[in-house]
């Protein structure tokens, strides 16, 4: 049985000879491509992006993801044929960007509304849709070939445990690899390259006023990104005595974990006892931490590889970690579709 009603003959017609709308030929997969919103035409108008960031649509996996101008969205997807159907109401962040917010809704709108789509010989999508009784079509450019990210990192193996996590993370442009092809999956994170991702990832409010720190110049790389994350996480990412950050030490998996913990809604009485005894090195894990700790762990935020039941609190966090769990924060605040790992902890 097809996924979708069939689309009258009548209806058919009416896409042929809709005026301004045009007809592509050709229909290669969408699995595994993307795409930048070039317009969209309906009836005598057309709208173009107000964005100076490139609007974006993926397909991947039966999953569907981008950037609508204002947040990074995502849904899921089904295809019959030259069908297509995208879930809707879609799953975004929360920013608002003025006009920028009200061209989103209405791009994501009328992605909700699609119902067929095309790829013409020259490369460009069409998706076609009906809004309030009129046709409609949006027009898209292709911007990555028809090939697994994963692949684009030659130490990053089929199957690798955090290979979800990476490529999710590549496709938002929130972590990318090295000039030489490799992503360095166990290289140690700094604290200064951890605060850089927090910033690109989470829109955090400010709780205290700017810090300068001794050893944070501001021509720094990640001066930026360190105020950030030194004005709305400061408990822990405030620096150290002598108005210090430290930014080139490595940043330690339990201070991963209690950071993205911040994120998560106030737990009234979580059991820290109970969240705790999933690990058997719980006793490792430093006092100021434990309540955090507890309360990432109750969310289900944790990824512990290897051994799921060895938290590691002391150890540097490596890329591919804190890759993991900057995705679960992600998707604990609703801003991606959740990712199963083996190697979740679940109390």
């Amino acid at each position: 049985m097809s996924l979708f009603p069939v689309m009258p003959i009548a209806t058919l017609m009416v896409w042929a000879t809709s005026p301004g709308l045009h007809i592509a030929q050709f229909s290669p997969s969408l699995e595994t491509t993307a795409w930048q919103w070039i317009d969209w035409t309906q009836g005598n108008t057309t709208q173009r992006p107000l964005s100076q960031r490139p609007i974006t649509l993926m397909f991947k996996e039966g999953k569907v993801s981008g950037f609508g101008g204002c947040n990074d969205y995502f849904s899921s997807y089904q295809i019959d044929g030259e069908r297509l159907m995208m879930a809707d109401p879609f799953g975004r962040t929360f920013k608002a960007c003025g006009n920028l917010s009200d061209q989103e809704d209405q791009f994501l709108e009328r992605l909700g509304q699609v119902d067929r789509y095309q790829i013409n010989p020259d490369g460009e999508l069409y998706l076609f849709y009906r809004q309030n009784g009129e046709m409609g079509q949006m027009r898209f450019s292709r911007v990555l070939k028809s090939s697994p990210v994963q692949t684009s990192f030659t130490d990053i193996p089929v199957n690798y445990w955090a290979q979800d996590f990476i490529v999710a993370l590549v496709e938002r442009n929130l972590i990318s690899g090295f000039p030489d092809g490799t992503f360095r999956p166990d290289t140690p994170v700094t604290r200064a390259e951890f605060a850089s991702l927090l910033q690109k990832s989470f829109d955090l409010p400010q709780v205290r006023k700017r810090v300068l720190f001794q050893d944070v110049p501001q021509d720094f790389w990640a001066y930026s990104a360190i105020q950030y994350v030194a004005t709305t996480i400061p408990q822990l990412m405030g620096g150290y005595p002598e108005d210090r950050f430290h930014p080139e030490e490595p940043i330690l998996r339990v201070e991963v974990l209690v950071s993205l913990a911040n994120l998560l809604p106030e737990v009234p009485e979580v059991d820290i006892v109970q969240m705790l005894e999933s690990y058997e090195d719980r006793e490792e894990i430093a006092d100021y931490a434990l309540e955090k700790v507890a309360i990432a762990t109750q969310h289900q935020m944790a990824i512990n590889y290897p051994q799921i039941r060895q938290l590691h609190p002391n150890r540097p966090a490596t890329r591919a970690e804190v890759t993991a769990l900057i995705y679960q924060g992600l998707v604990k605040t609703g801003q991606a579709p959740e990712v199963r790992s083996p190697y979740q902890v679940n109390p």
